[in-house]
């Protein structure tokens, strides 16, 4: 949703790239969620009229396959409220940072609980 109780959606730059990639790759898609759906679902042939079924649900496991691939779908959902620190505030904390340790590769974390990454506070405080 818009931020603020706007109406509409809001969507980055990248979820836009994503979708055009989608797009490009199963161009049938679009006339087919456009099409009259059948209580909460949309018949196959709306998607890929004339193919036979098996062929058509190929191409829909295919299509769910590549969404899946796609590094954004181990991702959570993010707020439409949430907040993002400055610019300054990124660039204060990274400076705070210990240097890095010889050696050692940085690794990225996707989806890691912050109470994983942040040392416990004590509850005597």
């Amino acid at each position: 949703p818009a931020r603020g109780g706007g109406k509409g959606w809001e969507y980055s730059d990248r979820a836009l790239n994503l979708l055009k990639m989608y797009l490009r790759a199963f161009p049938w898609l679009p006339a087919g969620s456009r099409a009259v759906r059948v209580g909460d679902t949309y018949p196959l042939a709306n998607f890929l009229p004339g193919v036979p079924k098996a062929q058509a649900q190929a191409q829909v496991h295919a299509a769910h396959e590549w969404l899946k691939q796609q590094p954004v779908s181990s991702r959570p959902l993010v707020s439409a409220d949430s907040q993002v620190a400055s610019q300054d505030a990124i660039q204060t904390l990274q400076a705070a940072l210990p240097p890095p340790v010889p050696g050692i590769r940085p690794v990225v974390l996707e989806n890691v609980a912050k109470e994983l990454l942040i040392p416990a506070i004590s509850c005597h405080r």
